[in-house]
């Protein structure tokens, strides 16, 4: 997981598991051209998302939104705080994470 400030969106490993009968609150945007792939309110499922990654589909672009309710898979520390794996993300984590990636602080 990256973030990419220009888009201000993070980018992520595409897995047809995580797609199964979902519709999509944002849109799913490939990561290698930029090009929307799923679009928002659209629903897809396993075969659909299967099929997109057979294509080719490998990374994608989400929002940090996305990302809340999600679980760290490692620790991170940033200055004096320390986030341990397994932290629930959400907005306050997350700000902290993109503030320390844009200045460098993020251990």
């Amino acid at each position: 997981l990256t973030f990419d400030k220009n888009l201000n969106k993070w980018k992520t490993k595409f897995d047809p598991e995580n797609y199964k009968a979902k519709n999509f609150s944002e849109e799913v945007i490939d990561a290698k051209n930029n090009k929307v792939v799923v679009k928002k309110g659209e629903k897809i499922n396993f075969l659909t998302a299967k099929k997109l990654s057979n294509e080719g589909l490998k990374e994608i672009f989400v929002s940090s939104d996305s990302l809340f309710g999600k679980f760290l898979h490692r620790d991170i520390t940033i200055g004096e705080d320390t986030f341990k794996i397994g932290t629930e993300l959400n907005e306050t984590i997350l700000n902290k994470i993109i503030e320390a990636l844009q200045t460098q602080h993020l251990k």
